[in-house]
């Protein structure tokens, strides 16, 4: 027997029936559905436990959806909760979120601190602190050294031209457009050749970073971070440029 939102009912021939439904009813209310397939007797503010997910799922005020309250797997322990991106987008309602940034590689916050990962893990990877904005020139693709524009749209560095400097941000991106672009954090490219533990400089060839300072009267010197390993670098961009003289 199911919840009956109709009863008792005055068509009922037999009141014992609407005593049974009654009881019936309020066992139905008492407790939580569980199953692969939604409850048929939608009320607002239910309870159902999802077991595809697992999730647990609670009906909206208006009974016209469902709001996922815990994500989860079978394989979760404790202090752990695991998801994927299509469950975390049907748990934020219509906020997109993609895999690599839920991605626990990536970042995690842990003791109150933000944990960043110092080794990407593959070519053009990155754990840090990044945003989507627009970019009106990157020809050197991924990682290239960029510079807010006046238009507050990025373009990139030049240490040889004192108005394409500074370098605030890498390029996460190929092309030009809505693009991501990492601000502070490490970062991996694999045609790096770094020595390890020597600042990185913006280069005077465009876009492109150096470990030789530039030298040329008129260049901008600028130290954007410092190599971690020969492919990968931690991007802390020094906002104070000097002019070589």
């Amino acid at each position: 027997m199911a919840f009956d939102p109709n009863s008792p009912s005055e068509s009922h021939a037999v009141l014992s029936g609407d005593v049974d439904q009654i009881r019936e009813n309020c066992v139905q209310l008492r407790k939580n559905e569980s199953g692969a397939v939604a409850p048929s007797n939608l009320v607002a503010g239910m309870l159902w436990h999802d077991t595809t997910g697992p999730y647990l799922k609670v009906r909206k005020a208006d009974n016209g959806s469902w709001l996922y309250v815990l994500l989860g797997t079978p394989a979760c322990t404790e202090g752990q909760i695991l998801a994927t991106p299509a469950e975390i987008n049907k748990a934020c309602d219509g906020i997109l979120v993609t895999a690599e940034e839920i991605n626990a590689a990536v970042s995690v916050i842990s003791g109150g601190h933000l944990a960043l990962t110092p080794a990407p893990l593959a070519d053009g990877g990155s754990s840090g602190l990044k945003a989507t904005m627009t970019v009106d020139a990157n020809t050197v693709g991924v990682a290239s050294a960029l510079h807010l524009d006046a238009d507050g749209n990025w373009i990139e560095a030049d240490a040889n031209v004192a108005s394409a400097m500074p370098c605030t941000a890498l390029a996460l991106e190929s092309g030009t457009g809505s693009k991501s672009v990492l601000f502070y954090g490490f970062m991996r490219k694999d045609a790096w050749a770094w020595t390890i533990g020597a600042p990185i400089y913006v280069s005077t060839t465009v876009g492109v970073l150096t470990q030789t300072a530039p030298s040329a009267i008129g260049d901008q010197v600028q130290v954007v971070g410092i190599a971690t390993h020969a492919n990968r670098m931690f991007f802390n961009p020094n906002y104070i440029i000097a002019e070589v003289k």
